[in-house]
């Protein structure tokens, strides 16, 4: 069965954690899957840009991101898709920060009204998989049909085709290249 698909993702680059060490990285790895993703699937790519994104120092980001969560921040984003109307499929994907969605995707999930709307959720972590942010998307948006997640470590974005192929085909979606 075709779709089309739209990859919302939210990603940061700078320092992150990555195989137990501090590395500087030009793009996040969810930013890495989500390219993999819209070739596999010759979909289109949308990124959650915060107006004030967080540091691009580890520290100082870790410090954000938990104040955020914490706090329920939802930061404010420098745009929104136009329409969703053109899509069958939204592929949603983040890194997950103390095991939740990092709060520019919560700000999504609010205010783009997602009822009835197939959303399938990939995550990059360093262990934590999706942590509880299933259950907060689900929360968040409780309309929509979520699908299956996969979880990729960060480690191993460079080499995630196969096993974002797997995923994709066993939600029924069309791989149009590898």
């Amino acid at each position: 069965m075709g779709k089309s698909a739209l990859i919302v993702y939210y990603s940061r680059g700078g320092e992150n954690y990555v195989n137990g060490s501090i590395v500087n990285l030009d793009v996040g790895n969810t930013h890495v899957v989500a390219e993999t993703l819209a070739r596999l699937t010759d979909g289109d790519l949308f990124r959650l840009v915060p107006v004030n994104d967080y540091s691009l120092n580890y520290d100082t980001c870790v410090a954000q991101t938990q104040r955020d969560l914490s706090d329920g921040v939802r930061p404010e984003l420098t745009a929104f898709p136009a329409s969703l109307d053109p899509y069958d499929l939204i592929l949603l994907g983040y890194p997950t920060y103390w095991g939740a969605p990092p709060m520019p995707v919560m700000t999504f999930l609010h205010d783009m009204h997602l009822d009835r709307r197939t959303v399938l959720p990939f995550c990059t972590h360093e262990g934590s998989e999706f942590g509880h942010s299933l259950e907060n998307i689900r929360a968040a948006c409780p309309g929509i049909n979520l699908g299956e997640g996969v979880a990729i470590r960060g480690g191993r974005v460079t080499n995630c085709a196969a096993q974002l192929t797997e995923w994709l085909n066993s939600h029924g979606v069309d791989v149009v290249s590898g």
